[in-house]
């Protein structure tokens, strides 16, 4: 069957990521590499393995060039040795072609000094770490050349789903790793699990969200740690809390500033839709019964109801939108308070624009067409009209990577 480019494309990295997790296992379970994989190459020496001097200009180039040489008949002699074909390698030909691409490889580009376990909590890479730590527990109490375990890395850099791949393997009636691992206290800076969780997060991309997803993140891991360690102070006598108020007074301001500016924009917005929106009920009256002559058509039900819809949302928007503008906009309300008022805002924001929408093509509609019998003929262009283009927006806007519903949805956790 013919495939998409993109669909082949993927179906390639899932190979490849499989492939990837197959020989992570494989190497894993050998003993010669089990202390490499928890240690790095500063604990142990792998046979075969030294890193070569250091090499400038066109050496340098050279290197290079059979470092990819090696590093691709690597590949090749594994997807070799998993087939079941009759030019399968022996693994004594997959672990001297291994050594040859490992020792070509330069300290700085692979970073080889730190454990690879440690690495993979770093780049946030869940399955890689979870499958070390299911063939190798012990690998989660070796520390990196900074001191720090495993599950401190993947805390500082924020990788929750490794987080908690730790905290699972520390629970149960049989715990894979030792429980110590959340109550351990770092010998430099003397803090806890929730100091390194107390850290700001990146200063790229912030959101006017982000506060809450720093509160949240900091909550998951305050839940982690011992009660009596929560109010635990490090070597500088400051708790996780207070560190975390001081490192997020600028990404308070920042989301504030951001928050403050929407709130100013849309509630124009939704006062200008409003007068826009405050035109006359189409249609004349009967002078029998004093009702609009449209009244038991059933374009004009759907136009009367969202008309009040739409009014109603507007103004619930511009009074919840006043509200962030307002607001004393202190941390911890971050957490629920702001969020649910920004959520409801742009929720009844968006309902106004749609009501208003379908009642201003009910009236065009009307006063178009008015009393006569409208065919299909009619009504499809008026539909195409209507939801062409919004339908086309969203559709080139999700393929090209956009989300929706995720972003609001992070609102409620």
């Amino acid at each position: 069957m013919q495939l998409s480019p993109r669909i082949r494309r993927l179906e390639e990295i899932k190979r490849t990521h499989r492939a990837a997790l197959q020989l992570i296992e494989y190497l894993v379970h050998k003993e010669e590499y089990v202390d490499f994989f928890s240690q790095g190459t500063d604990g142990v020496a792998i046979e075969g393995f030294e890193h070569p001097a250091e090499a400038t200009g066109e050496r340098h180039r050279e290197r290079g060039g059979r470092r990819d040489q090696l590093v691709i008949a690597f590949a090749e002699k594994f997807f070799r040795f998993a087939s079941h074909g009759d030019d399968r390698v022996t693994e004594e030909e997959l672990r001297k072609c291994m050594q040859d691409a490992i020792g070509a490889l330069s300290p700085e580009s692979a970073r080889w000094n730190e454990p690879p376990l440690i690495l993979g909590a770093q780049m946030g890479l869940p399955e890689y770490v979870r499958t070390i730590l299911k063939v190798s527990p012990q690998a989660a109490t070796y520390l990196d050349t900074k001191g720090r375990s495993v599950l401190q890395v993947a805390i500082e850099h924020g990788n929750l789903e490794i987080v908690e791949t730790i905290r699972e393997m520390t629970e149960g009636h049989n715990p894979i790793l030792p429980s110590w691992l959340l109550s351990c206290v770092d010998g430099t800076t003397g803090g806890t699990i929730l100091h390194f969780a107390s850290a700001k997060g990146p200063d790229n991309y912030q959101d006017a969200m982000q506060m809450q997803d720093e509160l949240r993140w900091f909550e998951t891991v305050r839940h982690m740690v011992p009660k009596e360690l929560v109010n635990y102070q490090n070597e500088r006598q400051k708790t996780a809390q207070e560190i975390f108020t001081e490192s997020h007074q600028d990404m308070l301001k920042n989301c504030k500033d951001q928050l403050m500016e929407m709130g100013k924009t849309c509630s124009s917005l939704v006062a200008a839709v409003v007068f826009a929106s405050s035109f006359s009920i189409p249609g004349e009256k009967d002078p029998a019964t004093g009702n609009p002559v449209y009244f038991n058509r059933l374009p004009f039900k759907i136009f009367s109801h969202a008309y009040v819809i739409g009014l109603s949302s507007a103004a619930t928007s511009l009074v919840l939108f006043l509200s962030l503008v307002i607001s004393p906009y202190k941390q911890q309300q971050f957490r629920r308070a702001i969020p649910a008022k920004y959520f409801f805002a742009c929720l009844s924001f968006g309902v106004a624009l749609m009501a208003f929408l379908v009642s201003f093509t009910c009236n065009i509609f009307l006063q178009i067409y008015g009393g006569q019998r409208s065919e299909r003929k009619d009504l499809i262009p008026l539909l195409l009209e209507l939801m062409v283009f919004p339908f086309v927006c969203v559709i080139v806007l999700l393929y090209r990577g956009s989300s929706f519903g995720p972003s609001f949805a992070r609102l409620w956790r």
